[in-house]
């Protein structure tokens, strides 16, 4: 069993694959979906993204079982300034949510909102968290949004074992 963590976006989209008997990531990604096109063509983009990290990690990882985090947007009011913002992820989480389960890639997909993997803790805890765990080589190199991907494969790691 291998594990999935995606950090959901419609610009810079994460997935991180660990290692089911070690505390390692063997795989990582991030999208780049162009923010001067429309939303549909985003999401568009998004899906055939998906689909090919998808091919990507089977080609791979051949008879294999996976289980999948995916980060899911939550509504909140408090300091938010651009509410639609939060609208614009759902569709992104909604998109690869809907190419992962429609692939039968996975064994299992579940999906949580930051308030239940890591509340407000900022990105930089998060990442020194991840370094504790896997060490700063292995850490530094990933951007903040596949440490956020590797903190949700990591927890369903944990929550699996």
């Amino acid at each position: 069993m291998y594990y999935l963590g995606v950090d959901t976006g419609l610009v810079n989209p994460a997935f991180v694959l660990l290692s089911e008997t070690e505390d390692k990531i063997v795989w990582s990604t991030r999208c780049k979906i162009p923010t001067e096109f429309s939303l549909d063509k985003r999401l568009n983009l998004l899906q055939e993204a998906v689909r090919d990290i998808i091919g990507d990690i089977v080609f791979i990882y051949k008879g294999t079982d996976f289980s999948v985090v995916i980060e899911r947007p939550e509504f909140q009011t408090r300091g938010m300034k651009r509410p639609e913002d939060t609208f614009k992820l759902a569709f992104s989480f909604g998109v690869i949510f809907g190419a992962l389960s429609n692939s039968y890639f996975a064994s299992e997909i579940t999906s949580i909102t930051p308030s239940q993997w890591k509340g407000q803790l900022p990105k930089a805890i998060t990442k020194k968290r991840m370094i504790a765990v896997f060490g700063e080589d292995a850490v530094k190199r990933l951007s903040h949004d596949e440490v956020d991907a590797l903190a949700l494969a990591y927890k369903l790691k944990q929550d699996s074992q």
